[in-house]
């Protein structure tokens, strides 16, 4: 039974793989002798791996050879399940996508397979076990196993439908090849179930893979010897035998390979026979086959001439799959025709005037019979196409469109008469390669009653077609909405303004009332010819919101009274005019303000002014007091003179503050050039003792020479420089840094220093008249100085502010317009 069986899987691998390398070699062009091959190689692998690891007692190498079986064994299902797909359909093909998804799960299988020693997860156990006269391994089957199996058991389960499905729907004549696959079919479920749930001779020699070399051969004895594989060709070869027509077979050498009955009898009357090179006519096989070539020839054959109409058509998308011709005897019609000219030859005179009257048209003309031959054309059509004269005036029309294919615009086409419908009228735009459009009208010519050809038109219609298109093209580009009504107020056209402005597309609008989108608007608008006239209305867009329109129309008749509205969206410009309205109420407003400023400054400068004296007097007064009777009153007598001397003097200062921020305007100098590295210069000699006290260090450089006012920009430089001495941090000497930075029309002044810094959250206050950074109490100040440097600066057109950060000093920056006179390059050095 061992030798059998061993015999058996010998023979099983030489079959599987014979089959695999003829089905390769024979059938590699269509999917399923592919799929097949794959199949056939799969069942070959797992006949030789079952086979070798029957002869081993060692688990290592007992894996390894059932690693190798199952390279075949996880794979078998998935090509048997594509082969079953494939089976019937000899034109389907599968994406290589769907085929490696349904292998991912035997290629999970072999790696777990391969290391099962190390987790047991497809063979839980491997142990040696007595069986008849030999000692064998044997397996416990783990849960990667049984997955396996389930997965495997479910491809061969549908792929065994779809064979039972396909081969009980096949006609009677493939009785043969239904019953080998039904039975290539049952062979390997009885063995895969046998094998592993009953009780086999030889557990180590598995029987499916000699099932499935039988069912192997079974199916290849169905396919290849009796053709199943082309069950809808050999359906088509049916029809092909009973056509009443002849149709000739013909290989990539035109040579006759195959012949129906008629073009058997129709070879013989020619002389031919199979094998022999086809066709009779040269001239048709110039340039190889297209599909539906046609072509009606003259053919001498036994009896007589006999006139054939026949086609040619490719079997392929190549010359190596050959082609077809099926013919046609069109004898009688041609006789018929013949008869029919001869009686008509006493109409040649009205022949002549047709070409006189052909000749006199400005449209370009062409004749053609049903047999797709010239009948006549006029020059007219030779001038417009550019027709050489090497075109003949009769014969075949193919010359004629070859040589007006080549003057149509790249994209056009245009069909050939024999394939237009007898009867069909048919009207297109075509362009050509120069640029001109031509209206082409094709239709039946009819000659008592009967269809006889085919007659085409071409008629210039560039410059017509230009002009319509320039029409659209300024009604697109029109600034306004554009809506063309018919005489009831429906919409019949719109430009693009009108679908932006009313939120709409083209064909939502078109067929609608024009009341719909502007209410009312057709109790507006002016009857038939009158002029339009503007009229005021309100819109409604297609969410709902309602804008200002103003409509003007005017009515034309068109074939039908029609009228043309110009919608103008009115938003914009009462926007504009009511900002106009309120521009001059900022205006007087503004006024009003200058006014008040005005008011307020004197009454700053007054109120300062007189205020002086009166102050003088108290704090004159109130200093005897402090010299005369300072110790000779009590403590508290003492202090409260302290606190009126102080107040009075912090009242004076804030006058003199407040008279000297009233008088920026008042009393400032015309602006001239200033180098403000002698102004910096300047103020540092005035500040010197303060400077040398606190032995502070001022640097600058490179500053430039702009038209100032010297003395107001004297006094910012000297307000900055006495705020980083005054807010110098305790034991460290004040160092400040000047520098100056072009920005396009303005500098960039920056005064920075190493000071107690400040709060930015705080930094716009400080500019704010009478308001401190700092306590009063530590840091004396009237909050006067850096508000008047922001005065200052804005009379001269900059703006000033502050960066800084508590502890980390502060950086005063301030902008000034660069006078256009000073824009050349300064000699600008570096001071300290």
């Amino acid at each position: 039974m061992d030798a059998f069986l061993v015999f058996a899987h010998v023979i099983a691998a030489v079959a599987t793989g014979a089959l695999s390398v003829y089905a390769v070699k024979e059938h590699r062009d269509r999917s399923i002798g592919l799929v097949f091959a794959a199949m056939t190689a799969a069942f070959m692998v797992w006949s030789l791996g079952s086979l070798a690891r029957a002869f081993t007692l060692d688990p290592s190498v007992y894996v390894g050879w059932t690693t190798f079986k199952y390279v075949g064994v996880a794979t078998a299902p998935v090509w048997f399940f594509l082969f079953a797909f494939l089976y019937g359909k000899p034109d389907r093909s599968i994406p290589k996508r769907a085929t490696a998804a349904l292998l991912v799960v035997p290629a999970v299988t072999l790696v777990l397979l391969a290391t099962t020693q190390m987790h047991g997860l497809f063979y839980t156990e491997i142990v040696q076990a007595p069986a008849w006269a030999f000692t064998l391994l044997e397996t416990e089957r783990g849960p990667a196993f049984w997955m396996f199996a389930l997965y495997g058991w479910g491809l061969l389960g549908v792929g065994t439908v779809l064979l039972l499905l396909r081969s009980v729907q096949r006609l009677p004549m493939y009785r043969v090849q239904s019953a080998a696959i039904v039975a290539g079919i049952a062979i390997p479920w009885a063995a895969s179930v046998a094998y592993i749930f009953a009780d086999w001779p030889n557990p180590a020699l598995d029987p499916t893979p000699l099932a499935f070399a039988v069912s192997s051969v079974l199916f290849a004895g169905a396919i290849f010897r009796m053709d199943v594989f082309e069950v809808v060709l050999r359906a088509r070869a049916q029809l092909f035998e009973t056509l009443d027509e002849p149709v000739i077979v013909l290989d990539d050498q035109r040579r006759i390979v195959d012949t129906n009955p008629p073009a058997r009898t129709l070879l013989k009357d020619l002389g031919l026979e199979t094998g022999a090179v086809w066709p009779p006519v040269p001239a048709l096989a110039a340039g190889g086959p297209r599909a539906g070539m046609e072509k009606t020839v003259r053919l001498e054959v036994q009896g007589g001439e006999r006139v054939f109409r026949y086609r040619w058509w490719p079997l392929g998308p190549n010359e190596r799959a050959g082609s077809a011709v099926v013919m046609a005897d069109t004898t009688r019609l041609h006789r018929s025709r013949e008869r029919l000219a001869r009686a008509n030859e006493g109409l040649e005179e009205a022949l002549a005037l047709e070409k006189t009257v052909l000749e006199a048209t400005g449209d370009g003309i062409v004749v053609v019979d049903l047999d797709g031959d010239l009948v006549d054309r006029n020059k007219q059509f030779d001038r417009m196409w550019h027709v050489p004269e090497t075109i003949p005036d009769h014969g075949s029309v193919d010359a004629l469109m070859s040589s007006m294919r080549e003057e149509l615009e790249a994209g056009d086409e245009l069909q050939h008469p024999l394939d237009e419908e007898v009867d069909d009228a048919r009207f297109e735009v075509i362009e050509l390669e120069d640029g001109r459009i031509l209206e082409h009208r094709s239709g039946p010519q009819i000659l008592k009653g009967e269809i006889i050809g085919r007659v085409w038109t071409f008629r210039d219609a560039t410059q017509q077609r230009r002009a319509q298109q320039q029409i659209r093209n300024v009604l697109e580009a029109a600034p306004d909405g554009i809506i063309l009504l018919n005489e009831k107020g429906i919409i019949q056209r719109v430009n693009r303004e009108a679908e932006s402005m009313f939120g709409y597309d083209r064909d939502e609008l078109r067929g609608e009332h024009i009341d719909r989108f502007a209410p009312n608007a057709s109790l507006q608008l002016p009857p038939s010819r009158i002029l339009g006239v503007g009229y005021d209305l309100h819109g409604v867009r297609k969410d709902g919101t309602r804008f200002p329109i103003e409509i003007s129309a005017s009515s034309y008749a068109n074939g039908e009274d029609q009228t043309v509205v110009a919608v103008r969206d009115m938003t914009e410009r009462r926007e504009i005019e009511q900002e106009l309205e309120q521009a001059e109420q900022i205006k007087e407003i503004n006024a009003q303000l200058a006014q008040a400023n005005e008011d307020l400054r004197q009454f700053a400068f007054a109120a300062s002014h007189d205020l002086q004296e009166p102050v003088r007097m108290v704090a004159t007064y109130v200093q005897l007091l402090q010299r005369r009777y300072e110790g000779k009153l009590d403590e508290d007598a003492d202090e409260y003179i302290k606190f009126a001397s102080q107040g009075a003097r912090r009242i004076r200062d804030l006058i003199k503050g407040l008279l000297k921020y009233s008088r920026v305007d008042t009393r400032a100098s015309k602006l001239e050039p200033v180098d403000l590295e002698d102004l910096v210069e300047d103020v540092c000699t005035s500040l010197g003792v303060r400077l040398s006290e606190t032995n502070a260090e001022v640097q600058w450089e490179s500053l430039p020479t702009l038209h100032v006012d010297r003395d107001q920009l004297g006094q910012v430089f000297q307000n900055l420089l006495e705020n980083a001495i005054k807010y110098r941090k305790e034991g460290v000497p004040p160092r400040i840094h000047i520098d100056a930075e072009q920005e396009n029309s303005a500098w960039l002044i920056s005064v920075a220093d190493n000071g107690i810094g400040l709060d930015p959250e705080h930094a716009e206050k400080l500019f704010t008249i009478f308001q401190q950074g700092h306590s009063p109490d530590r840091y004396e100040g009237q909050g006067v100085g850096l508000a008047l440097c922001k005065k200052i600066i804005r009379r001269h057109g900059g703006d000033i502010w502050a960066t800084g950060k508590p502890g980390e000093g502060a950086t005063f920056q301030f902008t000034l317009p660069a006078h256009p006179q000073a824009t050349g390059e300064q000699e600008l050095g570096s001071r300290t």
